[in-house]
Formats: C-alpha cells, structure tokens, sequence
C-alpha cells in the first residue's frame, strides 16, 4: 500500500529538512587553523583538517569590503572568530570622531597589498559568504588584525583570538587606543 502524504505533511517534512541542513551547513566551528588548514578538536582531542580551500590568490583579485571580510575570486569570505568595526561606526578619540570601521578596512586594504593571499574555508553563514581563515605570508590575517587591535575576539564563536585581544588591549592598539562600543552591540543598537 503507497501512503499519500498531505500538502501539510510534506511542508512539515520539508520544513523540518531544509532546518537541519540549514542549521549544520551554519554551525560548522570557528577555530583558529594553521597554515595547512588543520586545527586540534578539544572535545574530541584530534587534528581536524579541512579540504576546502580557496589556492593563492595575488591582491590584484583581492576586494576588501570591510575590516573582517574580503572578496577573492567573486567570493566573500567573512574571518571566522573575529568582529571588526561596521563601517560607519563611529569611535571616539581626544574628543574626535573617527571612523573606526574605515580604520579597520584600510588597516586590512594595507595588510593584504600586493601580498599572495591563502584561504582555509570552514563553512558558510546565514548571509551564504563563505566562512574562513586567510593567511598572508603563513600568517593568519585574523590574528593580525586583533592583535593590532582593528578587530576584536569573537569570544561568542570562538576563543582562538583572545590572547591576541589582550596583547592588543595591554599596549593600547589600534582600537584600544580609543573610546568605542564593540561592533556586536553597535550592529544590535543599530
């Protein structure tokens, strides 16, 4: 005997189907890796590698579109674990405005001209750009920017970057040489 199913029953099955696929294709992890795309599972205590990766690309096919994410290829590839300054956000230092969310753009603009850039990708987020950690000389951008503080540890998806988050804070880097709101609440209040 073949079951029908109604129209409800299969929006339900379906629903329920795109969910999950939904829900592990955006929750892959946000750890740090190394320069080979491989990083230690702690609840597992394995080296995990990952296979997709974006090769070498020349800054000339480079787009930086903000202080956490960049365009290779046609591509966006948003850092995983860290946040950087929307732009427009505006942070305060001797009583001046400044843009702190440009700051952090050509901090990264800077940082990636003329440089051969590597990417690891780890996943995709809700917005479909791809999810990653980029490497320019063997070094990975994300720890670059927060430990010069134009970005910040994303402490909600990863803990990877907090060591370098409280070198910058100590000597005053970049961004924490200034009053400014992080970009996870200025994104919220705005």
């Amino acid at each position: 005997m073949i079951k029908k199913y109604s129209q409800f029953q299969k929006t339900l099955f379906f629903t329920i189907f795109l969910f999950f696929f939904i829900f592990f294709d955006l929750h892959s992890h946000s750890g740090r890796t190394d320069n080979e795309g491989c990083h230690n599972d702690k609840k597992q205590n394995t080296k995990h590698c990952h296979q997709s990766e974006i090769a070498d690309v020349s800054s000339s096919q480079i787009r930086v579109i903000d202080g956490d994410t960049i365009e290779l290829n046609g591509n966006k590839i948003r850092f995983s674990g860290i946040d950087a300054p929307e732009l427009g956000q505006i942070c305060q230092k001797d009583f001046k405005a400044i843009e702190c969310g440009s700051l952090s753009k050509n901090f990264l603009v800077n940082l990636t001209n003329k440089k051969s850039i590597r990417c690891i990708i780890e996943g995709k987020d809700f917005y479909g750009r791809f999810i990653g950690e980029c490497f320019v000389e063997d070094i990975s951008i994300s720890s670059i920017l927060v430990k010069n503080g134009f970005a910040f540890a994303y402490q909600k998806y990863s803990d990877a970057y907090i060591k370098d988050e409280e070198f910058a804070k100590m000597k005053k880097l970049g961004l924490w040489n200034m009053i400014f709101e992080y970009p996870w609440i200025y994104r919220k209040n705005n």
